[in-house]
């Protein structure tokens, strides 16, 4: 296998730029703040009228999970636009364990992330989602994964 040292060659960081803007960009970092010890499905629901906007803490949008799992704003999605996520539970006095997205076999607590576009989903509205908890735990849960022939809960609101 052959490595390449030193600097990355433009034609390479050329070609990456030209997919994040065709696929529609960079946004915002966000950060999902999940109850400590929540596990389940999340939902969020976006530019749902009456829910509060999400907040910002310097350069980062912040999605706040209220106990249900299921949140609402009336702000508008950062997808599909590239974007750095962070997932963190939040237990009291504000102390923060980030958790590891993941796939089989790496021990993380975030599995199967989803956004829906408005129009792929009975709420018309933009929906994202993803499961919270153990490998061992996702199978006994898949049941109950959100899909698009059911309502998204729309009465939780994103914490202002």
């Amino acid at each position: 296998m052959r490595v390449i040292n030193g600097p990355i060659p433009p034609v390479i960081i050329i070609v990456v730029v030209s997919l994040l803007i065709i696929r529609g960009g960079f946004s915002r970092p966000v950060v999902y703040e999940i109850p400590g010890g929540f596990r389940g499905w999340v939902t969020i629901s976006y530019r749902s009228p009456g829910c509060p906007r999400l907040r910002s803490e310097g350069i980062q949008v912040v999605v706040t999970i209220p106990p249900s799992g299921h949140a609402c704003t009336s702000s508008d999605s950062q997808f599909p636009k590239w974007h750095r996520v962070d997932h963190v539970y939040i237990y009291e006095e504000n102390q923060r364990m980030p958790l590891q997205f993941t796939i089989k076999g790496r021990g993380g607590m975030i599995w199967s992330d989803f956004f829906w576009e408005a129009s792929e989903n009975g709420s018309g509205k933009p929906v994202e989602g993803f499961f919270v908890g153990t490998e061992d735990e996702l199978p006994v849960h898949l049941d109950h994964m959100p899909t698009l022939s059911q309502p998204i809960p729309s009465t939780a609101t994103a914490t202002p």
